[in-house]
């Protein structure tokens, strides 16, 4: 009786619910029903439709048969085109986000089909939006569409160009961190445009975290990253450790280490003496997260930081033999420093 129901001049909300709830319940059903009036969704008309249903609609639709996520829009390209002029940004956003779960093959043809309302909402995204909400869109196209993205990066150059101007050091590092997630050439291609108001950023005002997972982000892309250590390299070593936590020193530590071993080696020494501190006001927990944080990045940095700071972490752990495995090893395979060899290392 449920699979004859009939979904003509249903609401495309309720169809959604009846499709969701169903697949939560008995998903072999949801199969049945979908191939059972493959049809009659296929001709769904979408006149009027909430663009954010429309595409939890594909999704739901797509996870039994693919063809009818391509049918629908291809009869009904006027009908979305509508939708998305309507649309506000949070309701384009949602429907990216049901996309971005359809499967990758699918979904780019999807934001193929339709790149024209997709360009226009970018558009209208960097008129009213933050850098943030933007880096959002270009990650969710760039994940399944990356030469949209990168194309989208194109066409927008002066907009971004002043986007990054206006961004904060926290703001960019978000910015920046999310792409790199998704789309490494989209990155590369947003640094290799914008390269000279990146590196020209002031690090003055930024949280010390920001500038660590800002410096992480770049790390991978070409001279970008050695051109801001060489710029800003003496604003880095001396940047402020007060009022910060081991984590917020574990991501700067990280993000410099990440781009120039010697420079990372300047800001411990540097900052020993509160480094330290740190070491003997933080948690076991947080200390284990730094030292993995820093041979995640280079493991012999992370063998001479443990010598510097051994006595410490021993105190802290109580022993050598309450360390974890990994750390224990690290530790018994540092010497002590002696009045001889004062530059001895793990």
């Amino acid at each position: 009786e449920i699979i004859s129901k009939s979904f003509r001049n249903i609401p495309l909300k309720y169809i959604v619910w009846f499709l969701s709830r169903t697949a939560m319940v008995d998903f072999r059903l949801l199969r049945e029903i979908i191939e059972s009036h493959k049809n009659q969704l296929a001709s769904q008309s979408l006149r009027d439709e909430p663009i954010g249903y429309i595409g939890e609609f594909l999704f739901w639709v797509s996870k039994i048969d693919e063809e009818i996520v391509l049918e629908v829009i291809e009869k009904n390209k006027d009908e979305i085109s509508e939708s998305f002029e309507k649309a506000s940004i949070n309701e384009v956003k949602e429907f990216l986000s049901w996309i971005n779960l359809i499967r990758t093959n699918l979904a780019k043809k999807v934001t193929e089909s339709l790149k024209s309302n997709l360009y226009k909402a970018i558009s209208k995204l960097f008129e009213s939006d933050s850098i943030n909400g933007i880096g959002w869109f270009l990650s969710a196209i760039g994940e399944v569409n990356a030469e949209m993205a990168l194309e989208i990066v194109e066409m927008h150059k002066s907009d971004m160009s002043k986007l990054i101007e206006d961004a904060s050091i926290n703001e960019l590092s978000e910015f920046l961190s999310g792409i790199k997630l998704v789309s490494l050439p989209v990155l590369q291609k947003m640094l290799e445009i914008h390269k000279d108001k990146i590196v020209s950023k002031s690090f003055n005002e930024a949280p010390v975290m920001y500038i660590g997972r800002f410096l992480l982000s770049i790390a991978e892309s070409g001279d970008i990253g050695p051109k801001i250590i060489e710029t800003h390299r003496e604003e880095i070593i001396s940047k402020s450790f007060e009022k910060i936590s081991l984590r917020d020193a574990g991501w700067y530590i990280c993000g410099i280490l990440a781009i120039d071993f010697k420079v990372a080696l300047k800001v411990i020494e540097k900052h020993r003496e509160r480094i330290s501190n740190l070491l003997k006001e933080s948690s076991l927990k947080d200390i284990e997260w730094l030292l993995s944080s820093i041979g995640g990045v280079n493991i012999k940095f992370k063998s001479i930081f443990v010598r510097k700071f051994k006595d410490i972490i021993i105190e802290k752990f109580g022993s050598v033999e309450a360390m974890p495995k990994e750390l224990a090893e690290v530790v018994r395979n540092c010497p002590q420093k002696s009045p001889s060899s004062p530059a001895a290392s793990c």
